[in-house]
């Protein structure tokens, strides 16, 4: 494990730097004076006109899926406690992709500041695109193969869910029954193919029966962002970040005396940077994320790109293997800072429109001794750009288009490559 000496390093200082700020801001709490206080308190009295309860349709498009439609609720401050927030949501394609989950936010649960969070999530994938394993696999070997996954994550946060210094303390409890490939689509017979059929080793192998992967985990997290519209409530959520900077290392650990079928350890390092400029309305995001895993990773597990946040151009599980670095850079560009499109008496806002580009480049590894010699060969390059709004409450929307040098944008692609999503990327 030497080369994840210096991430040790980085966690020990950080766990360090955890208890030591909390206590800074004990200190600086009993010491705030009353006449900031009493202006804090008449503060929060006003009451906004915005509901505190939204759901969000939407309809999405790719290759894997087919056409899909899903909504998702979220509800803050449920039952006039400030910080509870709960939402759900459900996804359905016409390839019968089923996807739901649930999360569970309850504030002070030991004292003021710490936060407990549940997280549970089941997803059916009859059609999932494989390529094998390393940086350098073929589209040509596509195939399809299918799962059934649960998902439960239990997570502590202390000392403040916005604290500049925390850490995220978790058990998270996965099982996965993985099966071969049912996919009969006429126009692309290679992703037609099952994987029982193209990898035929994997699919015989005991790895292929599935089974619970689960262990604890701790994230220490440095986190200095100044956002535009800041949430409150002690809400780490990020609407705008228009400067500042976020530093995470996550460590895992999965193995049997937790309940675990596979045994190994993950370690992962995500840096960001924000930089603002023409009065916060022109903002440059930066960022870098290094994955790196030791064990018997089960292969639905391994640090992989394609689709969602991450290498947006290229299909979900396009590069697969062992350890994974790539890095981001986006644009984020307000186009009418002042724009506010009341609904239903003020209710519901739609606010702050703002364009986006960026470029991304990642790659996989198959093991820290190729992390070591290659990490700054053979990148996969993704681009692309689209529009983000904020509707109440406070709730990022997006549309984005996104290619690779395997898919060539062309104005039949960018009409069939809409994604409509909800959050930042990060």
């Amino acid at each position: 494990m030497k080369h994840l000496a210096w991430m040790w390093v980085l966690a020990i200082l950080m766990v360090l730097a955890v208890p030591v700020a909390w206590s800074q801001e004990q200190e600086e709490e009993k010491g705030q004076e009353p006449a900031k206080a009493a202006e804090e308190e008449s503060a929060e009295k006003p009451e906004s006109k915005e509901s505190k309860v939204a759901g969000t349709p939407y309809i999405y498009s790719g290759p894997d899926t087919g056409v899909g439609a899903g909504f998702a609720i979220i509800y803050r401050d449920l039952a006039g406690k400030v910080g509870r927030d709960t939402s759900f949501s459900a996804s359905f394609t016409q390839s019968q992709y089923q996807e739901f989950s649930v999360d569970w936010t309850e504030p002070d649960i030991i004292r003021k500041g710490p936060r407990l969070n549940l997280y549970a999530n089941f997803e059916n994938k009859p059609a999932r695109r494989f390529y094998g394993f390393g940086n350098d696999t073929s589209k040509k070997d596509v195939c399809n193969w299918g799962w059934t996954m649960y998902e439960l994550r239990p997570r502590v946060i202390l000392p403040r869910d916005d604290a500049q210094w925390r850490a995220r303390l978790q058990y998270s409890y996965q099982y996965a029954m993985p099966k071969d490939g049912t996919l009969e689509d006429s126009e692309d017979w290679r992703y037609s193919r099952p994987i029982s059929e193209q990898f035929s080793k994997l699919y015989n192998s005991s790895e292929f029966d599935g089974g619970a992967t689960a262990g604890p985990g701790i994230y220490l997290i440095h986190d200095n962002i100044k956002d535009r519209f800041p949430i409150g409530g002690g809400r780490s959520e990020k609407v705008f970040p228009v400067s500042g900077g976020y530093q995470e290392l996550f460590f895992n650990y999965n193995g049997p005396m937790f309940g675990s079928r596979f045994e190994y350890y993950l370690a992962q390092a995500d840096i960001r940077q924000y930089f603002g400029f023409f009065k916060d309305n022109t903002v440059l995001v930066l960022r870098g994320k290094m994955i790196s895993t030791i064990g018997e990773v089960p292969f639905w597990n391994l640090p992989s790109f394609g689709g969602g946040n991450d290498l947006r151009g290229f299909n979900d599980g396009r590069f697969r293997g062992k350890d994974s670095t790539q890095y981001n850079i986006e644009l984020r560009q307000g186009i009418a800072p002042n724009f506010k499109w009341p609904l239903l008496g003020g209710r519901f806002n739609i606010t702050y429109p703002f364009l986006f580009a960026f470029f991304e480049a990642g790659r996989v590894y198959d093991s820290y001794t190729d992390l070591g010699a290659e990490w700054n060969k053979d990148y996969h390059p993704s681009y692309g750009a689209g529009l983000r709004f904020i509707i109440s409450p406070s709730i990022v929307i997006r549309f984005e288009w996104a290619y690779s040098p395997e898919f060539a944008p062309t104005l039949g692609s960018i009409y069939s490559s809409l994604i409509l999503n909800e959050g930042e990327p990060f």
